[in-house]
């Protein structure tokens, strides 16, 4: 037998098709980015160099992996490996390649361990939710605002309510033994370290889509990226 779609979700992907290109025209100017750890030497460089050639494939940028590969060789040999960086490495659509790099003080999220949910909603068919790109003013902008208030990290939603991700960050949550993470086309980045927590995790991760309630009820949360590692808070919810 064939395959059957129904009209209700053809004219939904159809509708995410035409939003996606609608925003890819919108937002020429932007580079795409990973985030990388360095620990005496570049910390799961190889799937970050994956996902950003995925990326550029997607955008159609020029990728060109001899010239990332000696950019950061460069910028290697001025680290010390006695101690820890975050190194930026940005691509533009011509495949020039820059790469920043910062030491951190410890592998800790910034602030204390404690989230908050913001009032944004995000959508699903936004294309950009799915790749790093520097496109990304609600999220820098909702967690520097969380920051200020001492909040490590803020917590989106989609339209339809479901728990998505950090601004920084992936999130699971740990209910009767078992974790429990967004699926991706809730509207989120694949983080390398979700990806790696799910492989080792394999016979006790469920990917569903997650409420408030979820979060609520949840016996612990955990953020996690792949600078900072997992690292478990706890939500605070807004006083009405």
């Amino acid at each position: 037998g064939g395959i059957v779609v129904s009209s209700k979700a053809l004219s939904e992907y159809e509708e995410c098709k035409l939003k996606a290109n609608f925003l890819i025209k919108r937002y020429k100017e932007f580079r795409l980015f990973e985030s990388i750890l360095y620990n005496k030497d570049y910390v799961f460089l190889e799937e970050h160099l994956k996902r950003l050639k995925s990326s550029a494939e997607y955008f159609g940028f020029n990728f060109d992996i001899l010239k990332i590969r000696q950019a950061l060789k460069e910028v290697r040999e001025k680290l010390s490996d006695k101690k820890f960086y975050k190194v930026k490495l940005f691509l533009d659509k011509k495949g020039k390649v820059e790469v920043e790099w910062q030491i951190l003080k410890n592998l800790k999220f910034k602030g204390k361990n404690q989230v908050i949910l913001s009032k944004a909603k995000t959508d699903p068919c936004d294309i950009f939710l799915y790749h790093k790109t520097t496109n990304r003013y609600l999220y820098d902008s909702e967690y520097r605002k969380a920051l200020n208030k001492g909040f490590c990290e803020v917590i989106f939603t989609n339209k339809k309510g479901e728990v998505t991700e950090g601004a920084i960050s992936n999130i699971f949550i740990l209910k009767d033994g078992i974790y429990f993470t967004p699926p991706v086309n809730a509207g989120l980045l694949d983080g390398v370290y979700r990806r790696y927590f799910i492989k080792i995790n394999r016979k006790k991760i469920i990917e569903k889509p997650l409420f408030l309630q979820d979060l609520i009820k949840a016996d612990k949360i955990f953020i996690c990226n792949s600078v900072r590692g997992l690292f478990p808070v706890t939500l605070v919810l807004p006083e009405f």
